[in-house]
C-alpha cells in the first residue's frame, strides 16, 4: 500500500519543524512532501494532509500575496476537507490578510477570520488545555509547547468574510494557555480536519498526535476521545 503524502511547506517563509517530525509520520504509513508556497505552486495532486509549520511569513507577505496558484490550492484543499495542521507562522497563510514589516496588508489564504500585524512579543513555554476535541487533541487534555512571535492577530467578526473556516472549525477556541510571564488566554481554532494555533507542539512528545492525524487520514479517526498522551494535566 503507498504511502500517504503529507505536504510539508518548506521554504524561506515556512522552515521552522522538528526533524522527528517527519519521523513520526513515517513511523505511521505517511510520507512527507516538501511544498513551497514561495514558489506559486500548487499542492501536489496526491496531498493527503497538509502542514504548514513555523517560519516568517511576515518577512514574505507581498511575495505571498503574490503566490496566487499557492493560496488558491490551499483554500481549495480545505475545502476538499484535506486535514489541515498549522503552527505559528503557518498560521498566518491561513488568515485574510497579513501585514508586513511596513504595516501593509496583503491578501492571504482567507480560511480563518483574522488580520495579522505587527505587535507585542509572545515568548515562552505554555500549557496547553485543550477546550474542544479536534484533528490532533480532545477537549481536557493538556499538552506542553512554546510561542515565539511578534505578530498578533486581530480578530474579525463571522460575517466580515464570505469563507467559511476549515475543517468544519469550531466556535470555541483550541487551547487555554497559561505560562510564566502570559496571561491565561484562548487561543487557536479546532476542528475535525483542523488544527490551527500559534503554539509549537514537538510530536515526539505526544505520539497521539500523529496517530490521530493518520487516521483521520485513512479514515478511521475513532469517534470515542484517546486517552490522553499529551502531559500531565
Amino acid at each position: 500500500e503507498p504511502m500517504a503524502a503529507v505536504a510539508v511547506a518548506q521554504d524561506a517563509a515556512l522552515h521552522f519543524r522538528y526533524p522527528e517530525t517527519s519521523e513520526l509520520l513515517e513511523a505511521v504509513g505517511m510520507a512527507t512532501v516538501p511544498w513551497s508556497p514561495l514558489s506559486d505552486a500548487a499542492l501536489p495532486a496526491d496531498t493527503a494532509a497538509v502542514l504548514l509549520p513555523g517560519g516568517y511569513p511576515e518577512l514574505h507577505a507581498e511575495r505571498l500575496a503574490d503566490c496566487g496558484r499557492s493560496l488558491a490550492s490551499l483554500a481549495a484543499a480545505a475545502a476538499r476537507g484535506v486535514p489541515l495542521v498549522a503552527e505559528c507562522g503557518g498560521l498566518l497563510l491561513l488568515g485574510q490578510s497579513l501585514a508586513d514589516a511596513e504595516g501593509r496588508l496583503h491578501p492571504m489564504a482567507g480560511l480563518l477570520p483574522f488580520v495579522a500585524r505587527r505587535g507585542a512579543l509572545s515568548l515562552g513555554y505554555r500549557q496547553a488545555t485543550a477546550r474542544v476535541d479536534g484533528l490532533l487533541v480532545r477537549r481536557g487534555e493538556s499538552c506542553a509547547g512554546h510561542e515565539f512571535h511578534r505578530w498578533q492577530l486581530d480578530p474579525l467578526p463571522p460575517d466580515a468574510t464570505t469563507a467559511a473556516a476549515p475543517g468544519g472549525a469550531s466556535a470555541v477556541p483550541l487551547w487555554q494557555l497559561s505560562g510564566w510571564g502570559c496571561p491565561d488566554r484562548l487561543e487557536g481554532w479546532s476542528g475535525p480536519r483542523l488544527h490551527a494555533s500559534w503554539l509549537h507542539l514537538h510530536w515526539a512528545g505526544a505520539p497521539a498526535l500523529v496517530r490521530r492525524l493518520a487516521a483521520v487520514v485513512r479514515g478511521t479517526a475513532p469517534t470515542a476521545a484517546v486517552p490522553p498522551e499529551c502531559g500531565p494535566p
